[in-house]
């Protein structure tokens, strides 16, 4: 937010934060990490090269926390892993072909893993 706006009080307004309480925290982090992430001039702020460097870390952070976010959600609704369907061989006609593809539409993270049965051998375990 402080890269974007090169100004701390805006960047504050943007957060819902005071700008005091902004400066004490950049003062803070920058502080923990012993390097300075902005320059400060009259104008406002502009980001250091370690700065840059640092923003840019962490908005990769930001996006890989919201797809583990993103697969956790997609576990808890049950929309990904596995489905073993068994079919009996004639079973296997147009109409699975489009069941198929209308599940796979509807849950694109699940994979449908078919296995024909002929009769009399539904209790036979195969490889």
């Amino acid at each position: 937010m402080i890269a974007d706006e090169e100004n701390l009080g805006r960047a504050a307004q943007r957060l819902y934060v005071s700008q005091p309480a902004l400066s004490y925290a950049l003062k803070s982090l920058e502080s923990e990490l012993g390097v300075r992430l902005f320059g400060r001039h009259a104008g406002g702020v502009s980001a250091t090269a370690a700065g840059r460097d640092i923003v840019a870390e962490a908005l990769l952070t930001v996006r890989q926390s919201e797809r583990v976010a993103a697969a956790a959600e997609r576990h808890r609704r049950g929309a990904t892993g596995v489905l073993r369907v068994g079919f009996e061989a004639s079973g296997a006609g147009e109409l699975t072909t489009r069941a198929r593809a209308e599940f796979a539409r509807r849950h694109p993270g699940v994979r449908v893993v078919p296995k024909r049965y002929d009769w009399g051998q539904e209790g036979r375990r195969s490889a």
